[in-house]
């Protein structure tokens, strides 16, 4: 994305926000402490908005919505890689998301 445009993108962000999240050092950026405290909020929101993206498209389009998919650890590592494996010749974008039992669920505590 060129400079011009990030730039623009930050000024709106921040006019929208009252203050500003990042200042220039040299060639590049830091968040500031306004930043910093909004980052875990945009990351969250971010999240949500990918979700609901997600469910839209199991509506609009059920053949590319998401289908997710547990392993038993006892499965051990390769039948699910291979798994994957083969799913991405089809040549649709896959994603990986390693998720964790809640505790006493997972046969470990």
């Amino acid at each position: 994305m060129p400079q011009p445009t990030v730039s623009h993108a930050m000024r709106r962000v921040n006019d929208a926000i009252g203050t500003p999240l990042a200042h220039r050092v040299g060639r590049g950026i830091l968040a500031t402490p306004a930043g910093r405290a909004f980052l875990p909020a945009a990351r969250e929101a971010l999240a949500v908005l990918r979700a609901a993206r997600l469910e839209l498209a199991d509506v609009v389009d059920p053949d590319r919505g998401q289908v997710s998919l547990g392993f038993l650890h006892t499965l051990g590592v390769v039948r699910p890689v291979r798994f994957w494996r083969a799913c991405r010749r089809c040549g649709r974008p896959l994603g990986w998301y390693p998720l964790r039992c809640s505790p006493g669920l997972d046969g470990y505590g």
